[in-house]
């Protein structure tokens, strides 16, 4: 069960959550309500409802929304979309991704970098002087 309820923290949760019980800490509200109906806070209470009433009554003005002020609004934004700054570079941009695929691809069919092809002193002489018979490569 709560503690009692001090006349000061009662006068503390009027003034910041208003006269309205639903708005209260649920925890104190039992307590609070309570102290309601004593007298020695009927004038906090009516200065809370008062208070209550002129903030509900401002909390939501009612707007009225034009269509020249949208489209002021929406005239306001960027017409071009983001994208079309980078358009001219994206040309040279395919063409550099491309080459770097194809690098890769090449560089997949090569041997690791520490294997050598040996080449014989025939085969170099053969190569040399287009003496290759057809249908045979470099030995590996």
């Amino acid at each position: 069960m709560s503690s009692p309820m001090t006349p000061e923290r009662f006068i503390e949760i009027v003034e910041a959550y208003g006269a309205a019980p639903n708005r209260w800490p649920d925890d104190e509200r039992l307590a609070a309500l309570a102290m309601m109906t004593d007298e020695r806070f009927a004038q906090t209470l009516r200065w809370a409802t008062e208070l209550d009433q002129e903030l509900d009554a401002a909390a939501s003005p009612r707007l009225e929304t034009s269509s020249f002020l949208v489209g002021q609004i929406v005239g306001a934004f960027p017409q071009s979309a983001p994208l079309a700054r980078w358009r001219p570079l994206l040309w040279p941009a395919a063409a550099m991704a491309a080459c770097v695929a194809a690098g890769i691809a090449i560089g997949a069919q090569l041997p690791p970098s520490g294997s050598t092809v040996a080449l014989t002193g025939e085969y170099v002489d053969q190569l040399w002087n287009d003496d290759i018979p057809p249908g045979q490569g470099a030995p590996l």
